[in-house]
């Protein structure tokens, strides 16, 4: 059992925590049954935590005054989970925020004690020994505090390994330039083509080093969602006040949201050949949080990773985008899709259209793709 897991914070403690997460501006989280929301912590004044805000007046009226909200914070490599309530809106040092409740008392009820980042800026290899110096490649997926997940490399097959669960091997990931997680590590499960590993021992620099990198990560892409939210805010505030346009300045550029599967390779080679065009953001695909993130970046397009090649899988593929998407433009991307799966599986032309086989990784050619499809589509 691990030490402070599901663990009931209060007082002095819970106060240092907050503290702490106001001083790097930590990531936090509110939800109810029909909204999420998630921004910066940017002060605590008394019994009062003030949360970056760009949600509208009528959208706090409709789903956050009065209800009981569940409140996340993440700091200090953990993510704490309670209860607040919204106490309504107000300035500070020149920022519209939201006024929260500091919560009474909060748990540390992550299993995995830690955030488990996802999104990188580059693809980021990594090398594995076990048994007898054996030594392997591979692509990192996520990792957080406690652990890592990755891919091997294609040149491996998952059984020729011979790994198991409880295993232990030596890893090392290249995080960033100059700098690597390198540790001996115990492996928790094994899938398809994922391993999940857990730190048997991390030393105090790699640990510091890791901890801000997550946390520099994470408030990149939480800032982007906000600007993006802002903007639209203040667009949307404009034209029911008929301000002039030189108030605000509108997107200048359409916003492509990437789902990715067990490995981020695919959307992070889709992230550079979309940049110049798109503003791109890429996001884990789970049924149970596409719509929150449909919700806060309001995409243009969407794509989506097609993984599985038996027909049930994509028939279900095909339903889901269909049902998520709505009336956004939607693409299903993957790699070396068999010339008779796209004959069975995507009948007519328009189908076929859909399908976006990134199969050599051709920057120019697979944007040319997608623009044509999302011009038709947008015109």
């Amino acid at each position: 059992m691990r030490l402070f897991e599901n663990t009931e914070i209060q007082g002095n403690h819970l106060r240092k925590i907050f503290q702490e997460a106001v001083y790097e501006r930590a990531p936090a989280f509110i939800r109810t049954n029909t909204f999420f929301y998630e921004g910066d912590l940017i002060a605590m004044i008394d019994q009062v935590l003030y949360m970056s805000n760009s949600i509208s007046r009528e959208d706090i009226l409709t789903f956050l005054k009065g209800n009981r909200l569940e409140f996340k914070v993440a700091q200090g490599g953990a993510l704490y989970n309670g209860e607040t309530r919204c106490l309504g809106l107000g300035h500070y040092r020149n920022k519209n925020i939201l006024k929260l409740a500091v919560p009474k008392k909060m748990k540390n009820n992550d299993p995995r004690m830690s955030y488990r980042l996802r999104s990188f800026e580059q693809l980021n290899s990594i090398s594995f020994s076990y048994g007898e110096l054996k030594i392997a490649t591979g692509q990192l997926v996520d990792i957080s505090m406690s652990g890592l997940g990755f891919k091997p490399d294609p040149l491996y097959k998952m059984d020729e390994l011979q790994l198991r669960p409880g295993m232990e091997i030596t890893v090392n990931a290249k995080v960033e330039k100059g700098w690597s997680v390198s540790t001996f590590a115990k492996i928790r499960h094994i899938t398809r083509n994922k391993i999940g590993v857990e730190y048997l021992h991390l030393n105090k620099n790699q640990k510091d080093a890791l901890f801000k990198f997550i946390a520099r990560m994470r408030k990149a892409e939480v800032q982007k969602k906000l600007a993006l939210q802002e903007m639209r805010t203040k667009a949307s505030q404009s034209i029911k006040t008929k301000v002039s346009s030189s108030a605000f300045q509108k997107p200048t550029k359409p916003i492509a949201l990437i789902f990715f599967e067990e490995s981020e390779d695919l959307a992070v080679f889709l992230s550079t050949a979309l940049g110049r065009r798109f503003d791109v953001f890429k996001e884990p695909f789970k049924t149970a949080t596409m719509r929150d993130h449909l919700n806060e970046i309001e995409p243009d397009l969407i794509l989506l990773e097609l993984c599985k090649r038996d027909s049930s899988s994509t028939s279900r593929r095909k339903k889901v985008a269909s049902a998520i998407a709505g009336h956004i433009p939607y693409m299903l991307y993957g790699e070396n899709f068999d010339p008779e799966f796209v004959m069975i599986n995507f009948t007519t032309e328009d189908q076929r259209r859909l399908l976006l086989d990134l199969t050599g990784r051709r920057t120019i050619q697979s944007y040319k793709k997608i623009e044509s499809f999302f011009g038709k589509k947008g015109s």
